[in-house]
């Protein structure tokens, strides 16, 4: 007779929170017939838009059910990490390190795509849309992969994986076995597990974690009540005090912390000093795009 299910909930509660959320996020984009370009992370709509409120919810949306079974499976192998409270990991370490994953795995999603269109060219991703949780899953796994090479990663039941060659073998199968499958996304999320596994980017403690989370909250309420038209019930964002808040807590990170820490902190400040410089470049080449396709097409949708 195997384990209750129950102890592994609670071994994993993290791990469990999230497929709570996504599972209840994947029902309502379902109930209210939610299309993935209204929640997906594009570099039109941050950028462009400034609709910085799509890092969070590209992360914790899903196209279909099986892109939800598929990244939650692997989410609950991953959340193994919990359970390695000798090896300077838990459940404190999960959560913390979770939120930058979501973070920056998203901010390197878009530096690749500003890379291929103004160097390359390729006017085709400035409307991809990478929609999914498996970033931050790529990322865990990497992050497993530098810290406990020896373990093995179960995938379903089903297939057994050295944890060491996991991240990029399951880059190159989900490939070729899902063509929609976000391959700049995984290998985002597989670069950014590196920097933190090879502890580039570290000292993260539960009250920098807090305060980093505090701030997400705040730039995602101030960002889709800026621009779209839901409004929460008695609560209203002034945009100037927000960005003056933004501006002396920098400052304030500058001084006083790391600087990988201080560059994650300042990152609503960065995005808006992007936005800016990037929608003044990008204004007349999409306006211009806009007049000559009377018939715009559907953004593609990317399974991250």
């Amino acid at each position: 007779m195997g384990r209750p299910l129950i102890y592994d909930i609670l071994d994993r509660p993290a791990s469990t929170c999230v497929i709570a959320i996504c599972s209840a996020t994947w029902l309502y984009i379902q109930q209210r017939n939610v299309g993935y370009s209204d929640v997906g992370l594009s570099y039109e709509s941050v950028i462009s838009q400034g609709q910085y409120w799509r890092f969070i919810t590209s992360a914790f949306s899903h196209i279909s059910f099986l892109h939800l079974v598929f990244n939650m499976s692997a989410l609950w192998s991953l959340g193994v990490v919990e359970s390695f409270n000798d090896y300077n990991l838990g459940t404190a370490y999960y959560i913390q390190y979770t939120t930058i994953l979501v973070l920056l795995s998203g901010l390197m999603v878009l530096g690749m795509y500003h890379v291929l269109i103004t160097r390359a060219k390729l006017e085709y991703y400035r409307r991809v849309t990478a929609v999914g949780y498996s970033c931050v899953v790529f990322g865990w796994m990497t992050i497993l992969a530098v810290r406990q090479p020896s373990l093995k990663l179960n995938l379903f039941g089903l297939l057994s994986l050295p944890i060491s060659l996991a991240p990029f073998e399951s880059l190159i199968f989900t490939s070729i076995i899902v063509p929609q499958a976000s391959f700049l996304g995984h290998l985002a999320g597989i670069l950014v597990g590196y920097l933190i596994g090879w502890g580039v980017v570290q000292g993260m403690t539960i009250y920098w974690a807090a305060t980093l989370t505090f701030w997400i909250a705040l730039g995602f309420v101030w960002s889709l009540s800026r621009t779209t038209s839901f409004q929460l019930p008695y609560l209203e964002v002034d945009s100037v005090y927000i960005y003056k808040l933004v501006r002396s807590f920098s400052n304030f990170a500058r001084k006083q912390l790391g600087v990988a820490l201080s560059l994650v902190i300042t990152f609503w400040d960065i995005m808006k000093l992007a936005s800016t410089f990037f929608q003044k470049r990008c204004s007349i080449e999409i306006s211009s795009h806009a007049r000559i396709q009377t018939n715009t097409r559907a953004p593609r949708a990317e399974l991250a």
